[in-house]
Protein backbone atom coordinates (compact mmCIF):
# COMPACT_ATOMS: atom_id res chain seq x y z
CA UNK A 1 0.00 0.00 0.00
CA UNK A 2 2.77 2.17 0.38
CA UNK A 3 4.67 1.95 -2.53
CA UNK A 4 1.36 2.92 -4.33
CA UNK A 5 0.61 5.83 -2.02
CA UNK A 6 4.20 6.99 -3.17
CA UNK A 7 4.20 6.27 -6.81
CA UNK A 8 0.62 8.48 -6.58
CA UNK A 9 1.27 11.36 -4.84
CA UNK A 10 4.75 11.66 -6.50
CA UNK A 11 2.65 11.84 -10.02
CA UNK A 12 0.29 13.81 -8.77
CA UNK A 13 3.03 16.36 -6.83
CA UNK A 14 4.83 16.14 -10.86
CA UNK A 15 1.54 16.78 -12.61
CA UNK A 16 0.78 19.70 -10.42
CA UNK A 17 2.79 21.76 -12.66
CA UNK A 18 1.64 20.49 -15.46
CA UNK A 19 -0.05 22.64 -18.22
CA UNK A 20 -3.69 22.94 -18.36
CA UNK A 21 -3.65 22.63 -22.37
CA UNK A 22 -2.86 19.28 -22.92
CA UNK A 23 -6.35 17.23 -23.76
CA UNK A 24 -5.07 13.74 -23.86
CA UNK A 25 -4.22 11.80 -20.94
CA UNK A 26 -0.61 11.57 -19.98
CA UNK A 27 1.36 8.08 -19.58
CA UNK A 28 3.30 8.94 -16.43
CA UNK A 29 5.03 6.17 -15.66
CA UNK A 30 5.66 2.04 -15.78
CA UNK A 31 5.21 0.56 -12.66
CA UNK A 32 7.19 -2.36 -11.12
CA UNK A 33 5.28 -5.08 -8.88
CA UNK A 34 3.45 -2.24 -7.29
CA UNK A 35 0.28 -3.06 -9.37
CA UNK A 36 2.10 -5.64 -11.91
CA UNK A 37 5.14 -6.13 -14.30
CA UNK A 38 3.67 -4.21 -17.46
CA UNK A 39 0.67 -1.87 -16.25
CA UNK A 40 0.61 1.72 -16.89
CA UNK A 41 -1.19 3.93 -14.59
CA UNK A 42 -2.67 7.32 -16.06
CA UNK A 43 -3.92 10.37 -14.94
CA UNK A 44 -5.25 13.46 -16.56
CA UNK A 45 -3.58 16.71 -16.36
CA UNK A 46 -4.59 18.70 -13.88
CA UNK A 47 -7.62 20.90 -14.57
CA UNK A 48 -7.54 24.49 -12.35
CA UNK A 49 -10.74 24.99 -10.82
CA UNK A 50 -10.23 28.16 -8.75
CA UNK A 51 -8.10 30.68 -7.01
CA UNK A 52 -8.62 31.81 -4.13
CA UNK A 53 -6.87 35.35 -2.91
CA UNK A 54 -5.57 36.02 0.50
CA UNK A 55 -4.67 39.22 2.30
CA UNK A 56 -1.33 39.85 3.33
CA UNK A 57 0.00 37.61 6.29
CA UNK A 58 -3.50 36.20 6.26
CA UNK A 59 -5.54 32.63 5.63
CA UNK A 60 -8.61 34.77 6.27
CA UNK A 61 -11.04 33.41 3.68
CA UNK A 62 -12.68 36.99 2.72
CA UNK A 63 -16.44 37.54 2.21
CA UNK A 64 -16.03 38.36 -1.54
CA UNK A 65 -14.13 35.00 -1.84
CA UNK A 66 -16.42 33.08 -0.36
CA UNK A 67 -18.98 32.69 -3.63
CA UNK A 68 -15.74 31.29 -6.04
CA UNK A 69 -14.81 28.95 -3.08
CA UNK A 70 -18.96 27.92 -2.78
CA UNK A 71 -18.64 27.25 -6.87
CA UNK A 72 -16.00 25.58 -6.56
CA UNK A 73 -17.78 23.31 -4.27
CA UNK A 74 -20.74 22.88 -6.04
CA UNK A 75 -18.67 21.78 -9.07
CA UNK A 76 -16.83 19.13 -6.72
CA UNK A 77 -19.95 17.58 -5.22
CA UNK A 78 -20.40 16.27 -9.29
CA UNK A 79 -17.28 15.41 -10.12
CA UNK A 80 -16.39 11.99 -10.88
CA UNK A 81 -15.55 9.79 -8.16
CA UNK A 82 -11.88 8.67 -9.64
CA UNK A 83 -10.35 12.40 -8.99
CA UNK A 84 -7.68 14.02 -6.63
CA UNK A 85 -8.54 17.37 -5.73
CA UNK A 86 -4.87 19.42 -5.42
CA UNK A 87 -4.60 22.36 -3.25
CA UNK A 88 -1.29 24.63 -3.37
CA UNK A 89 -0.71 27.54 -1.45
CA UNK A 90 0.87 30.75 -2.62
CA UNK A 91 2.83 34.19 -1.06
CA UNK A 92 4.30 36.55 -2.36
CA UNK A 93 7.95 37.92 -1.54
CA UNK A 94 7.89 39.36 1.40
CA UNK A 95 9.04 37.72 4.64
CA UNK A 96 11.37 34.75 5.33
CA UNK A 97 11.27 31.88 2.81
CA UNK A 98 10.07 29.30 5.58
CA UNK A 99 7.94 31.74 6.74
CA UNK A 100 6.24 32.08 3.15
CA UNK A 101 6.12 28.15 3.13
CA UNK A 102 4.46 27.96 6.15
CA UNK A 103 2.14 30.51 5.48
CA UNK A 104 1.31 29.15 1.58
CA UNK A 105 0.43 25.70 3.47
CA UNK A 106 -2.10 27.49 6.03
CA UNK A 107 -3.83 28.84 3.24
CA UNK A 108 -4.00 25.44 1.73
CA UNK A 109 -5.02 23.95 4.66
CA UNK A 110 -7.53 26.36 5.07
CA UNK A 111 -9.27 25.93 1.88
CA UNK A 112 -9.05 22.17 2.64
CA UNK A 113 -10.96 22.30 6.02
CA UNK A 114 -13.55 24.42 4.09
CA UNK A 115 -13.94 21.58 1.31
CA UNK A 116 -14.21 18.73 4.06
CA UNK A 117 -16.81 20.88 6.20
CA UNK A 118 -19.02 20.89 2.74
CA UNK A 119 -19.08 17.43 2.20
CA UNK A 120 -15.81 16.64 -0.07
CA UNK A 121 -13.94 13.74 1.35
CA UNK A 122 -11.01 14.31 3.03
CA UNK A 123 -9.03 11.35 1.20
CA UNK A 124 -9.48 13.33 -2.04
CA UNK A 125 -7.57 16.02 -1.28
CA UNK A 126 -3.97 16.53 -1.14
CA UNK A 127 -2.66 19.99 0.02
CA UNK A 128 0.51 21.68 -0.92
CA UNK A 129 3.00 25.07 -0.49
CA UNK A 130 4.76 26.46 -2.96
CA UNK A 131 5.65 29.41 -0.76
CA UNK A 132 6.94 32.57 -2.70
CA UNK A 133 8.39 30.21 -5.57
CA UNK A 134 5.58 30.31 -7.82
CA UNK A 135 4.42 33.85 -8.18
CA UNK A 136 1.86 34.73 -11.05
CA UNK A 137 3.30 38.26 -11.01
CA UNK A 138 7.35 38.82 -9.86
CA UNK A 139 7.20 42.68 -8.96
CA UNK A 140 8.45 45.03 -5.83
CA UNK A 141 5.31 46.99 -6.73
CA UNK A 142 3.11 46.50 -3.47
CA UNK A 143 -0.41 46.84 -5.03
CA UNK A 144 0.21 43.96 -7.89
CA UNK A 145 1.87 41.29 -4.71
CA UNK A 146 -1.51 40.88 -3.88
CA UNK A 147 -2.25 38.58 -6.70
CA UNK A 148 0.58 36.38 -5.55
CA UNK A 149 -1.44 35.97 -1.69
CA UNK A 150 -3.28 32.82 -3.15
CA UNK A 151 -4.32 29.41 -3.02
CA UNK A 152 -4.88 27.37 -6.29
CA UNK A 153 -7.27 24.11 -6.51
CA UNK A 154 -6.89 21.70 -9.23
CA UNK A 155 -8.56 18.42 -10.43
CA UNK A 156 -6.68 15.46 -11.43
CA UNK A 157 -8.74 13.05 -12.82
CA UNK A 158 -6.90 9.34 -12.36
CA UNK A 159 -7.56 6.69 -15.15
CA UNK A 160 -6.67 3.61 -13.39
CA UNK A 161 -9.36 1.94 -11.76
CA UNK A 162 -7.04 -0.27 -9.51
CA UNK A 163 -5.84 2.86 -7.61
CA UNK A 164 -8.93 3.33 -5.99
CA UNK A 165 -9.72 -0.55 -5.51
CA UNK A 166 -9.28 -1.29 -1.79
CA UNK A 167 -6.37 -2.89 -1.21
CA UNK A 168 -7.66 -6.98 -0.29
CA UNK A 169 -8.92 -6.50 -4.33
CA UNK A 170 -5.11 -6.58 -5.21
CA UNK A 171 -3.48 -10.13 -6.50
CA UNK A 172 -0.20 -11.05 -5.82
Amino acid sequence: MLNKNIILTSMIIALASCSQTAKKPVKIMKVKKALAADDEIRISPPKKIGVINFSFDSTEIKSHESKELKSVITYLNTAPENTKIIITGHTDRVGPYTYNKELGLERANKIAQTLIQNGIKKEKIEVFSMGENDPLIKTNNWDQKKVNRRASIELIEIKDQRLRAPISTYKK
